[in-house]
């Protein structure tokens, strides 16, 4: 049996005895009922099973459980208590009522897609605040399983393991816009095979939210690139000394880690731009604490997935396109992995911000470990294994400490609501909407 997908031994157990995933998909059903939220993992990791290589179709089954997952989430998602950022969001889709999208526009007029694409929700739902937020959950979700299908056809319900265990991943209606650009900025990087729907994608995403225009030479270079810009950059990135000075440059940027007045001296700079001099005042404004940035153990795994994509992986045999898509993900992670760095100290949680595509999409960025072969072959299953034990911990961490923040799902209570509660959240919600709870 060739060409199988990662967790190699499983697999095969799983195609020889068909009986095995069936067990499985039964169990993770069960827990799925008891606490859906639980439950998508398992499930994730039957549809792994349930994938036939000899195929490069997705069954109805399969397809389904997807559909279920990314509804299920929606749901979690949408059940966040609406405060702060999501507040100001909800109140902008209300008064669509009484103003043009393009007035409800946000970034001084710039970044007008959000109320535009949420007039039809608006009209459909007759004003509906949970239609707002559970449509736009919705579409963020299906979006990464998209991405993942298209990263790769055989590992792409690891990645939305990897993905969804992530806690960041949750707070998609708390930073929308943000989130909608980064979601939209995939969806151009996954499609390079088409310009028009990269542009069409990425173009998008900067009238979403601004600051996906920081992509841009990345975009044009994607497209344009000439194949000996693309040798040139792949020689220095395939050299190992080049490899040692960025891994020197990043634990630079984590000890140096720049303050606060030296970041705002830089958007001085921007005085002349309205819209990105707006955004610095804005963030000179929220300077109230410091330290908040992506956290020790963010550091540790981008660190890991840094050192075993310079240095663990093989060369694999590849068409030009995944091979420039491959350099362009490894090119965006890296840059934002060090802007995080760079910023750490920042109030305001300034570096996740920034860093949002990275942050909160980091299931995303394992897809390279897991299509590529490992220099010690039984390494990449020992490291799968482990990874998938500690995310998975992490998140069911993030789920007992529900209730203990100021953002918070299910009322806090998520191991206490089945899926009979989700039904009843999802239909209360829809039938007699939600309220905002405070602004800050």
């Amino acid at each position: 049996m060739t060409n199988l997908p990662t967790l190699n031994l499983v697999k095969k157990l799983s195609y020889h005895n068909s009986s095995l995933k069936y067990v499985l998909l039964f169990l993770s059903l069960i827990v799925w009922i008891i606490i859906p939220i639980i439950g998508i993992f398992p499930l994730l990791l039957f549809i792994h099973f349930n994938l036939n290589s000899k195929k490069n179709k997705i069954s109805v089954l399969n397809l389904s459980i997807l559909v279920l997952i990314a509804v299920t989430t929606a749901i979690f998602t949408s059940s966040q208590n609406i405060i702060s950022d999501t507040a100001v969001y909800v109140t902008n889709y209300e008064n669509l009522g009484r103003y043009s999208p393009f007035e409800l526009a946000h970034g001084k007029g710039v970044e007008f897609i959000l109320p535009l694409l949420s007039y039809p929700i608006y009209i459909i739902s007759n004003g509906s605040k949970y239609s707002f937020l559970f449509c736009w959950s919705l579409f963020i979700n299906l979006a990464t399983i998209y991405i993942a299908i298209k990263l790769s056809r055989e590992n792409f319900a690891l990645i939305l393991f990897y993905t969804i265990a992530n806690p960041t991943f949750f707070i998609q209606i708390f930073l929308m816009r943000q989130f909608i650009a980064s979601t939209f900025v995939l969806l151009a990087i996954v499609n390079l095979e088409s310009e028009i729907a990269t542009w069409g994608f990425y173009v998008i995403s900067i009238f979403t939210h601004f600051t996906s225009i920081m992509y841009l030479p990345i975009i044009i270079w994607g497209i344009k690139g000439t194949n000996w810009i693309r040798k040139l950059f792949s020689i220095f990135t395939n050299n190992l000394v080049f490899k040692i000075l960025v891994l020197f440059l990043l634990i630079s940027a984590l000890a140096i880690s720049i303050q606060y007045g030296a970041l705002l001296k830089f958007f001085d700079l921007f005085k002349g731009t309205e819209v990105l001099y707006a955004k610095s005042s804005y963030w000179a404004a929220e300077n109230k604490d410091t330290g908040l940035g992506i956290g020790r153990t963010r550091i540790v795994e981008f660190l890991t997935i840094f050192l075993i994509n310079s240095f663990m992986l093989k060369k694999n045999h590849q068409s030009p396109r995944d091979k420039n898509r491959d350099l362009i993900m490894s090119i965006i992670f890296t840059y934002l992995f060090l802007m995080c760095l760079l910023t750490n100290n920042v109030g305001g949680y300034f570096s996740l911000r920034i860093g949002l595509l990275l942050v909160g999409f980091s299931g995303i960025f394992y897809y390279q470990l897991l299509n590529k072969k490992w220099k010690i072959p039984g390494l990449k299953n020992i490291f799968i294994a482990i990874s998938i034990i500690a995310v998975f911990l992490r998140f069911f961490y993030f789920l007992y400490n529900q209730g203990k923040g100021e953002l918070y799902y299910l009322n806090g209570q998520p191991f206490e609501n089945s899926i009979l509660e989700y039904i009843k959240l999802a239909y209360e919600s829809f039938t007699n909407d939600v309220q905002i709870e405070r602004f800050r």
